[in-house]
């Protein structure tokens, strides 16, 4: 079965060079939109196009587990099905000290990438390991 592809939407600006180290390559395209405009001119978010892969899974993982370290996290992820449309899902996530692969983050990726949860557990814990 082929990888779809995401988009990774509410991004900013830091997040968005986080995620370009870590992808590489498999970042297609970078987009722009308007939140707010206002006295202080426009607030933008940053939306992120990523090619799917095993290794992008793990560390799509990673990269979650290292931001629900800070705060409760929320992200909006569109996911690009065989037939050209989009669905889209969100990632929540409570705060949490350790960045092991916990059930919640295994079976939100799992379900948004229509992989096997084991293959995502295996996926992050991979990276995680190539980290160390």
């Amino acid at each position: 079965m082929d990888l779809p592809a995401i988009r990774i939407n509410g991004l900013g600006a830091y997040q968005v060079a986080q995620l370009k180290h870590s992808f590489g390559d498999s970042v297609t395209t970078t987009e722009s939109s308007t939140v707010i405009q206002g006295a202080h001119g426009e607030m933008a978010t940053l939306s992120l196009l990523v090619a799917l892969s095993p290794a992008i899974i793990g560390t799509l993982g990673v990269w979650l587990a290292k931001s629900r370290k800070r705060e409760d996290i929320d992200f909006e992820f569109e996911t690009r099905r065989p037939d050209g449309t989009w669905e889209k899902t969100h990632i929540k996530l409570a705060k949490k000290e350790s960045m092991q692969p916990d059930a919640s983050l295994v079976s939100q990726l799992a379900k948004m990438t229509g992989q096997s949860a084991d293959a995502i557990k295996q996926a992050i814990e991979q990276q995680l390991a190539s980290k160390q």
